[in-house]
């Protein structure tokens, strides 16, 4: 063997800092991705990409909340459709509470699993 093949304590260190460090950076990106969205916002015929941090409670935004949105949401202006969620919002916040609640719990998250995979089951 080649003395320069082999490597020493520190150059395996070194490698595995390296290493670390990219697997660190790759699960902030990650957490960043989750955790913040953006929204692209014409303003005097320019396109600005805004960006915010997704309230912890809007990871339990539904299907049937997002069903209810698409399917029911007047689309003729942009003012019905603000309309529509502000009088929808109460509604929203209740179930995405209700969930989070449940999450919270773990016991109780693994039978609504359960529970929501039988009754899938049964409906089929």
């Amino acid at each position: 063997m080649d003395s320069k093949s082999i490597k020493s304590k520190d150059d395996w260190n070194i490698e595995y800092l390296k290493v670390k460090e990219q697997y660190d950076l790759n699960k902030a990106l990650l957490f960043m991705k989750n955790m913040v969205a953006s929204v692209e916002i014409i303003k005097d015929k320019e396109i600005k990409k805004c960006y915010f941090i997704i309230p912890f409670a809007g990871h339990f935004l539904t299907d049937n909340i997002k069903e209810h949105i698409v399917y029911k949401t007047n689309r003729n202006s942009g003012k019905e459709r603000i309309q529509f969620l502000i009088e929808n919002i109460g509604q929203y916040k209740q179930e995405m509470t209700w969930r989070q609640r449940i999450y919270r719990h773990k016991v109780k998250n693994y039978f609504m699993l359960k529970a929501k995979a039988f009754f899938h089951f049964v409906r089929s």
